[in-house]
């Protein structure tokens, strides 16, 4: 599989649960994705249960290079309002992790906030022992804003979040980004 192959995202079903259980191989995957009130190993019903619980709307992508789905996320916390949400449940096939599809992958979340949705900023958390997660995040421009401490309780004690967001400013000027989209009042409009 090559990183040249364009990213698509398609709208996550039920049906594809079956990936989530069997990309979530550990205890650490599954609590560093979900929450550590999760219980090992993930069953369709209880990922289905902890869709259902959600407080706020969120909308669940699958990504597929080739039509083969190799990652997962949602995009959840839309504020109309204020032009923001929140990347979440970022999750990359553990075969095809280490090969720069999780950056490719935020990337193709973050084309979808900023031109599909008309959003100006976006926002996600990561547990701060999750380096891989966070330079991945930093590659596809997010900067830290802080450190939520210790937020989490988990058996050994408790677990800080960092919090980190992008601007749609600074997602434009990134490489790569076409500089015929021009971004007028939230609203994309193709040259």
């Amino acid at each position: 599989m090559s990183l040249k192959e364009t990213m698509q995202a398609e709208v996550f079903s039920e049906s594809d649960d079956v990936l989530l259980i069997k990309w979530l191989e550990s205890a650490q995957v599954l609590h560093q994705w979900g929450s550590p009130s999760m219980s090992f190993p993930p069953t369709k019903a209880s990922l289905v249960k902890a869709r259902s619980t959600k407080k706020d709307k969120r909308i669940a992508y699958k990504g597929t290079i080739g039509h083969r789905p190799v990652a997962y996320g949602e995009i959840g916390y839309i504020d109309k309002i204020n032009c923001s949400a929140r990347l979440c449940k970022i999750l990359v096939d553990p075969h095809q992790r280490g090969a720069g599809l999780g950056t490719a992958w935020v990337k193709t979340l973050l084309k979808i906030c900023f031109q599909e949705l008309g959003l100006n900023r976006i926002e996600l958390n990561v547990y701060d022992q999750n380096q891989r997660a966070i330079k991945c995040y930093q590659r596809a421009g997010f900067t830290i804003e802080g450190l939520l401490r210790e937020t989490y309780r988990v058996e050994e004690g408790f677990w800080s979040v960092y919090r980190l967001s992008i601007l749609r400013r600074e997602w434009a000027q990134q490489p790569g980004i076409s500089k015929q989209t021009k971004i007028f009042n939230h609203i994309t409009i193709e040259q």
